[in-house]
């Protein structure tokens, strides 16, 4: 089962899983940026151990993607378990149209991958 950590950073509501399980989610963490139009890292900036979002609504979207490719979550609320995070904002989010058509594919993709 993912774990999902929901948290608050001053007034934002803020969500973040392991690096493996939201990089698996969305095919590749470049994918994850775009997507959001940015995020949040926890670890070292070169290898980070979670990936995470800001925002109520970005949040739901993170827990709705994962949770339709993993099945029910274990949602903690709790920040993630390591300091020194950074936050990035790589550019403009997706609008709706194309976040509908970006979580059709990556579903799609993620379950004729699925063995049976």
């Amino acid at each position: 089962m993912v774990r999902v950590h929901n948290f608050r950073l001053g007034d934002k509501v803020c969500s973040a899983a392991a690096y493996a399980d939201v990089v698996s989610a969305f095919g590749k963490e470049e994918i994850f940026w775009w997507y959001f139009g940015g995020g949040m890292t926890f670890g070292t900036p070169s290898s980070p151990d979670y990936l995470g979002v800001w925002g109520a609504r970005n949040s739901s979207r993170l827990r709705r993607m994962l949770r339709g490719l993993y099945g029910p979550l274990d949602v903690v609320e709790m920040s993630p378990p390591l300091t020194g995070s950074s936050q990035s904002v790589t550019g403009a989010r997706l609008n709706r149209q194309e976040r509908q058509i970006l979580e059709e594919t990556i579903l799609r993709a993620r379950s004729a991958e699925a063995p049976g």
